[in-house]
């Protein structure tokens, strides 16, 4: 097969792995075309890297929950530091440490994000 026709017009294919990769961009560029540069989902392709999209938003919200807790660990902490300044140190030190956990929660968030966007 030389290649494809998509409403009359030849198109080339000289991927052999993926015989219709062609003939799919072609067709979503005639709906496009057709339509006025609006675009509608009528690509499978195209959709299902828009819910890749839309998963990785959702997967990202694990950052939110991790911004508050950080947030939250350090009002308590100041607070506890101006009430008792002797115990500073032990209550910076264990501040830092729920910072950090905190902070775990959103790069897992993230890895997960990516992982959806890229490997998916």
């Amino acid at each position: 097969m030389a290649g494809n026709t998509v409403r009359g017009t030849e198109i080339p294919n000289p991927n052999s792995q993926f015989p219709n990769c062609h003939l799919l961009i072609a067709e979503t560029q005639y709906h496009i075309t057709q339509l006025g540069g609006l675009f509608t989902m009528n690509d499978a392709v195209a959709f299902l890297h828009a819910m890749r999209f839309i998963g990785a938003g959702l997967a990202m919200t694990g950052a939110i929950g991790a911004g508050a807790g950080v947030g939250i660990v350090v009002n308590g902490a100041v607070q506890a530091m101006g009430r008792n300044p002797d115990a500073t140190g032990i209550i910076q030190t264990n501040m830092i440490l729920g910072i950090a956990f905190a902070e775990a929660v959103a790069i897992y968030a993230l890895a997960v994000a990516l992982i959806i966007i890229f490997a998916a």
